[in-house]
């Protein structure tokens, strides 16, 4: 073949192949037209997001586990209600609406937030909605809001959960836009182009929600009361001469306690059935309990009663004339097995003294007299469990209480027999005063009935610090 032939041979060849592929790839030029990507009408919804446009840099607790019918802190900085831009119709400028959302193990907790608002949310979820009012005149939330500036504010919530388990919370932020409502405006206007009608018109027909509910990354866990609450036992005896100042004073320290969201129950352990002691305001209150013992309350009784009637729950035994404050909260993060070789002593100062500041240096004396216990009677002394290892016996809990059967609550130097009583029947004990970490006062008590008799004995190796957990323990879980 000659050299011209070649060059003919091989452009026929690229002709041909040119065409087969063109053929392959349909080079009719009927493609589908070129979309271009969606873009998203709403910003993404980040995981965490601790501020709105209406909130900054939100923070809950302490503490950040409660029980049921308790409350924990919710503090931020607040900020004026938009004036630009969509607005709610439905949320005033005073509200700041919010939901608890039950977590029950979900790979993608970020979407429960928009789930719930979209009304896609399973009915096995537990949803808690509450309306604060942050710059009300409500003294716990007083913010005002001058010239546009963000306020700290702290509001008071979880009381409202009315189950167990573990809870995410989402706040409303009016300026933003769910996807479920995005893909909406979407297919309105859509549906606009086609039809020739109005994108508004369609959108104000389907009634879509404003707003979306933002997943804040915060997270609560809500426990029963047993666990972590604390039930306060105490009795109001006559006082001498019938003094209506003392009687007054005691009401006054009983009223607090209810109302204290760190303490689950009172227990009024009475000599008699009379209830006419008590306001009405006391006796209808969801947390008091009431109990006829037919004599003065001894601590003999009130730790029969622990182990009787509050098993596993944490109890505070105290006199009537010892008001307390929220650092009780302290006592919620103490492990649960702590209690079966630790006794937490309380020493209450006269009203009106500044609680200590952080840093002031605690006095190591141990006081003459303490105020308040601090255990869990039916664990005392007890093998601490899920501990094979445990060599410690368990101690006979009759020994102990006939060792107090005459020692009564409120007494001069009660407490102080009582531990010890305690550290006699369990030399292991560690006894930790809470000092500078729990406060609580004093008002003078009316002596009732002589100093108890110490044995000559004082209580030895109390522990006094912020720490309190004995150096060296673990968790045996």
């Amino acid at each position: 073949m000659s050299f011209a032939s070649r060059i003919l041979f091989f452009f026929l060849c690229l002709t041909f192949a040119y065409q087969l592929i063109s053929l392959l790839r349909g080079t009719g030029h009927r493609s589908e037209p070129y979309i271009p990507p969606r873009r998203p009408t709403t910003a993404p919804n980040p995981h965490g997001r601790t501020s709105t446009s209406r909130v900054l840099n939100l923070r809950l607790g302490p503490p950040p586990e409660i029980f049921l019918g308790s409350s924990t802190v919710l503090a931020g900085e607040l900020l004026p209600r938009t004036r630009f831009g969509t607005t709610a119709d439905h949320v005033h400028d005073d509200e700041l609406p919010v939901v608890w959302v039950g977590i029950d193990g979900e790979s993608d907790i970020h979407r429960l937030c928009d789930l719930y608002w979209a009304g896609k949310l399973s009915p096995l979820h537990g949803v808690f909605p509450r309306t604060l009012h942050p710059h009300s005149d409500d003294e716990r939330h007083g913010v005002s809001l001058l010239n546009g500036r963000p306020r700290p504010f702290e509001a008071l919530l979880g009381d409202e959960i009315q189950r167990e388990g573990n809870f995410a919370l989402c706040v409303y932020d009016e300026s933003e836009i769910s996807p479920e409502v995005a893909e909406a405006m979407e297919n309105a206007q859509r549906e606009a182009l086609r039809s020739g009608k109005d994108a508004e018109n369609i959108l104000s027909s389907r009634k879509l929600p404003t707003g979306r509910y933002i997943y804040t990354g915060l997270h609560l866990k809500v426990s029963r009361t047993s666990a972590i609450g604390l039930h306060l036992i105490t009795s109001l005896r006559p006082t001498p001469n019938q003094n209506p100042t003392v009687a007054v004073d005691r009401l006054s320290s009983i009223r607090s306690a209810l109302e204290n969201r760190f303490i689950a129950e009172v227990h009024l352990l009475q000599e008699t059935e009379d209830l006419s002691v008590f306001p009405e305001d006391i006796t209808k209150h969801r947390k008091f309990r009431y109990t006829v013992v037919g004599a003065p309350l001894t601590y003999a009784m009130a730790f029969e009663y622990g182990r009787r009637e509050l098993e596993d729950r944490r109890v505070l035994i105290t006199n009537p004339d010892t008001t307390f404050d929220v650092s009780l909260q302290h006592l919620q993060s103490i492990h649960p097995f702590a209690f079966y070789t630790h006794v937490y002593v309380l020493a209450a100062q006269p009203p009106g003294t500044p609680p200590p500041k952080a840093g002031d240096r605690l006095s190591a004396t141990v006081p003459l007299d303490y105020d308040s216990l601090v255990l869990i009677p039916s664990q005392l002394g007890q093998p601490r469990p899920l501990r094979p290892t445990d060599s410690t016996a368990a101690r006979d809990p009759a020994k102990l209480t006939r060792a107090l059967a005459g020692v009564v609550v409120g007494q001069p130097g009660a407490e102080s027999r009582v531990l010890y009583e305690i550290q006699k029947w369990l030399p292991s004990v560690v006894v930790w005063e809470l000092r500078g970490l729990v406060n609580c006062w004093r008002r003078p008590r009316d002596v009732l009935g002589p100093r108890v008799d110490a044995m000559g004995k004082r209580v030895k190796n109390v522990k006094i610090g912020e720490g309190m957990l004995e150096e060296g323990w673990n968790d045996p879980e």
